[in-house]
């Protein structure tokens, strides 16, 4: 019975561990149709999540040391016209959307003179602001496991001078609809994960993903990088062996045959292509400003690390590399560390 026991325990820790990092996917080790042994059962999503916590700074923990209050922040766009006087720092914040659900992007736009720096805290998040004329922008990813309700945005703007402006934003986080998989795996399959692999697979593509380029390549909406039904929804929580929800899913699953091509979801340069324990053969593009795509399971690699590429340019094809017992596509978008829902970029156009 001990035996038994603590191979139950070991199972529900690595589980635990494989869903944080968002390793497993509805194809990947053994769990799908692919494996008749597996059994998935899905379930609406609870009213309390189990997922952790990302708590925001309270108007009390104000980053900029102004001690300010959050305000609504719900204004129209107004670009302003003139100021009174020209060295009085005027800001007008517009959030889009005023309510933003988890797994979603929030467009953060600041408009005032030219020649400010504007810097930002959300939560853990350093926002970095692209300029352009007398509008400011940032994006910022709002995770699965953000905290729901109001949250406080803090900016702050400083001239040439060095004279400061801080401001207090406030905005609402709505819950998010995410299934249940109560996901079986076969004996075996726990083996062939080692925690440090998992481990250390996932720093190397968070060196990646936590860097910024200055510049935004993207243009319009992200397309499909292959055709085929989802099979695995963006931000599925699992339960593991009869433990407990934990994790989400960071991207989709995307059915395909083998070899079908894969593509570019749109500009970008690709920063990472090489084969992988666990992701198998896997790509990476920065499309800029923060803004990561991610394409795993690959069984070729068509594009080279350093290489521009364009939208709907063949990068790769479908396969079952890695821990996958099927062929099919996982595609994550990022906003640096911060996954977010893949199907919100080829339905809304981003960071105009």
């Amino acid at each position: 019975m001990a035996r038994h026991y603590l191979r139950g325990l070991f199972a529900l820790l690595l589980g635990v561990l494989l869903t944080g990092c968002g390793l497993l996917d509805a194809h990947d080790a053994g769990v799908g149709s692919y494996d008749k042994q597996v059994k998935i059962a899905v379930a609406p999503s609870p009213t309390d999540t189990s997922l952790p916590i990302t708590t925001t700074p309270s108007p009390a923990t104000n980053p900029f040391n102004q001690g300010l209050s959050p305000t609504n922040t719900a204004l129209p766009t107004v670009v302003p016209t003139q100021e009174s006087d020209p060295g009085q720092i005027n800001l007008s914040v517009t959030l889009e959307p005023e309510v933003v659900s988890q797994g979603k992007v929030l467009v953060i736009s600041i408009w005032a003179r030219p020649g400010l720096t504007i810097t930002g805290i959300l939560g853990s998040q350093e926002l970095i602001f692209m300029n352009d004329g007398s509008r400011y922008w940032s994006l910022a990813g709002i995770a699965p496991s953000h905290e729901v309700g109001m949250q406080t945005l803090w900016l702050k703007a400083t001239d040439s001078s060095g004279q400061i402006k801080s401001v207090a934003a406030s905005f609402q986080v709505a819950r998010g609809d995410f299934p249940i998989e109560r996901i079986k795996l076969p004996p075996g399959q726990l083996q062939l994960l080692d925690p440090a692999l998992v481990e250390a697979e996932m720093k190397e593509l968070q060196s990646h993903f936590s860097r910024f380029t200055l510049q935004k390549m993207w243009q319009g909406l992200f397309v499909m990088p292959t055709e085929g039904p989802v099979s695995s929804a963006f931000g599925t929580q699992r339960s593991y062996n009869g433990g407990p929800v934990s994790g989400y899913h960071q991207g989709m699953d995307i059915e395909a045959p083998e070899g079908a091509p894969v593509v570019a979801a749109n500009d970008g340069v690709i920063v990472f292509a090489q084969r992988l324990r666990l992701r198998g053969n896997a790509i990476v593009i920065d499309h800029g400003v923060g803004v990561y795509s991610g394409y795993y399971h690959l069984s070729e690699i068509e594009v080279a690390e350093g290489e521009s590429v364009k939208k709907g340019q063949v990068i790769g094809r479908v396969g079952e590399t890695g821990m996958a017992t099927g062929p099919h596509l996982h595609w994550e978008m990022r906003i640096r560390e911060n996954s977010v829902e893949p199907l919100e970029w080829i339905e809304r156009e981003i960071g105009l």
